[in-house]
């Protein structure tokens, strides 16, 4: 897929980023108990969160990545997602590689995620600390991308 644009997220993107977010959350959980309206009033409150999406050529929103910025040379990604239906078409890499700025990005990932999990080490993240066990009981792992 021909992506044409992956460029900083502003608030008129939000509500697709959010339907997005949503998605993401119905495939890998099971459900999500929030609207859109609500996630992206709270993403645009959020003054520390950054955001790049995707656009395909037609114009579609079909991939986004968010992050915080932890320091000077460090960032951690928040959200990043695909649609299923342009996986493994260079769109997960072209939005990793437009957050790989600084000298360090930190990110967890569930350990179930096997795509996403290979994408990371693709990219050269490397484990980055024990497994965690995050709210819903789920094995997240720890992952890093250092310069």
């Amino acid at each position: 897929m021909n992506v044409a644009i992956v460029r900083a997220a502003d608030w008129p993107d939000m509500l697709e980023l959010a339907k997005l977010h949503i998605a993401a959350h119905h495939e890998a959980h099971g459900g999500y108990d929030r609207t859109i309206e609500d996630v992206a009033r709270t993403w645009q409150a959020a003054a520390d969160i950054h955001a790049l999406l995707a656009r395909a050529s037609s114009g579609e929103c079909v991939g986004f990545i968010a992050h915080r910025q932890i320091s000077g040379d460090e960032r951690f990604i928040t959200d990043m997602y695909v649609r299923p239906d342009v996986r493994k078409s260079g769109i997960g890499q072209k939005l990793l590689r437009a957050t790989l700025a600084p000298k360090s990005v930190s990110l967890t990932v569930w350990g179930g995620n096997a795509p996403a999990i290979a994408l990371y080490e693709k990219l050269g993240f490397l484990p980055a600390g024990p497994a965690i066990v995050d709210q819903h009981g789920r094995s997240m792992i720890q992952m890093k991308w250092s310069v």
